[in-house]
C-alpha cells in the first residue's frame, strides 16, 4: 500500500484512516479482467433490485429507487420506516476466505477458486504517509 485515505474529519485519529492500494499496470489489467468475468458469470443471477457490485448501478441508483418506492407506498397511504448503519469499513472487514466460500457457492471452478485464494493470500502491502513508510505485510485477514 502505497498511500493512505482519511474518511472523517479528525486528522489525529489513525482509525479514520485506510490504505490505498496504488497497483501497477499488470494488477489493474488483471482485476479488471477478472471484474469483467466474475460479472460476466453471476451477475444475471442477482435480484433486479441489488446495486452493489454491479455495472451502471451506484448508491445514487439505489437511493433513486428507494426514495421512490418510499414516496409510491406513501401515497398509497402505506407507513415508511428506515433503519440506516454506517457500512463506510464494510470493504475494510471483507475476509478472502469468506468471499471464496460466496463463490464456490455460486458455481465458480475450482482452478478459478484457487487463482483468487493465490491473489489473496500471496500479497504484500505497506503503508506510506508523508515521509514515514511501514515494513512490508502479507494482507491476509
Amino acid at each position: 500500500m502505497d498511500s493512505y485515505f482519511i474518511q472523517k474529519s479528525d486528522k489525529t485519529d489513525k482509525k479514520n484512516y485506510r490504505p490505498i492500494t496504488v497497483l501497477n499496470t499488470v494488477d489493474k489489467v488483471f482485476e479488471q479482467r477478472l471484474t469483467n468475468q466474475v460479472t460476466e458469470k453471476i451477475d444475471h443471477q442477482f435480484s433486479t433490485n441489488t446495486s452493489a457490485y454491479r455495472k451502471r448501478h451506484s448508491c445514487e441508483t439505489a437511493l433513486l429507487k428507494l426514495i421512490e418506492d418510499w414516496k409510491s407506498a406513501l401515497d398509497n397511504g402505506q407507513l415508511v420506516g428506515i433503519i440506516y448503519t454506517d457500512t463506510s469499513k464494510a470493504f475494510d472487514s471483507v475476509l478472502p476466505a469468506l468471499l471464496i466460500r460466496k463463490l464456490k457457492a455460486y458455481n465458480f471452478t475450482e482452478d478459478a477458486l484457487a487463482l483468487l485464494r493465490s491473489y489473496f493470500e500471496q500479497r504484500q502491502g505497506r503503508v506510506k504517509l508523508g515521509t514515514i513508510t511501514s515494513n512490508w505485510q502479507n494482507n491476509r485477514k
